[in-house]
């Protein structure tokens, strides 16, 4: 029996389809895979940049000039053990990570996983700490004293040299030392504000390739470093006439 005319052209569009199909799908997988990895960067950027607000909203109404020797630290979200403001600050800050593992895993003292070895310095994360005291002085501006006062410029406050019982004052840049100078803080201040304080929670993380696929790995870096911040008024920061 003959076949007819409309069943060969039946067959030649269903061959080319599963050409087109063929050709396209690399293209599709590669949009696809990428639109999740984007969806993990993202969700981490946003889970870093919550936290840093979290510990900030925390150490607002801490003492500010709280110390003690105290390095434990409890991370299990229920508080902190040590009750020195800088720690406790790291503390929540870390706590609130810790609950996004393993998508995030902070690369610090003691933490092996991929590209940190858990002791070499240059790999790891950090959360730095910062307190300023904004004394306003009419006609001649503001002028800002930051903590701790250390003696050794604007580095801020290092969870990661704390941990690794590194002195604060020793050489710390690029992830461990504050990207925003005294000067910086002033000029967000408007010109009226009154006497105030602010901490500053920045948090310094390496975010590492969830699905690590070459074709993607090839125009975005890996690790993609985040610098996330947040600035809140802290109360006992605040000068007044004893200060």
């Amino acid at each position: 029996m003959k076949e007819s005319k409309f069943f060969w052209r039946n067959r030649r569009a269903r061959g080319q389809s599963i050409v087109e199909f063929a050709l396209m799908a690399p293209i599709l997988l590669i949009l696809l895979s990428g639109l999740f990895e984007f969806g993990f960067i993202f969700n981490s950027y946003l889970a870093v940049l919550d936290s840093a607000r979290n510990a900030a909203r925390f150490s607002s109404d801490n003492q500010y000039d709280m110390r003690d020797a105290d390095p434990d630290c409890d991370i299990s979200h229920d508080g902190s053990v040590t009750r020195d403001f800088y720690r406790q600050a790291a503390c929540e800050a870390v706590g609130n990570l810790a609950a996004e593992q393993p998508t995030i895993t902070l690369c610090l003292k003691g933490v092996v996983q991929r590209r940190c070895d858990g002791n070499t310095w240059s790999q790891m994360d950090d959360v730095i700490i910062s307190v300023f005291s904004v004394l306003r002085l009419e006609p001649t501006g503001a002028q800002i004293v930051r903590f701790p006062d250390t003696g050794c410029a604007e580095s801020g406050w290092s969870y990661a040299a704390d941990l690794a019982g590194r002195s604060q004052c020793s050489e710390r840049t690029g992830l461990h030392a504050s990207q925003f100078t005294s000067a910086e803080i002033a000029a967000l201040l408007d010109d009226g504000a009154p006497n105030t304080g602010f901490v500053l929670v920045e948090i310094n993380y390496h975010y590492n390739h969830v699905l690590g696929l070459p074709w993607f790995t090839q125009f975005v870096a890996d690790p993609i470093p985040f610098h996330l911040y947040s600035l809140w008024p802290q109360v006992s920061a605040e000068p007044t006439s004893t200060m």
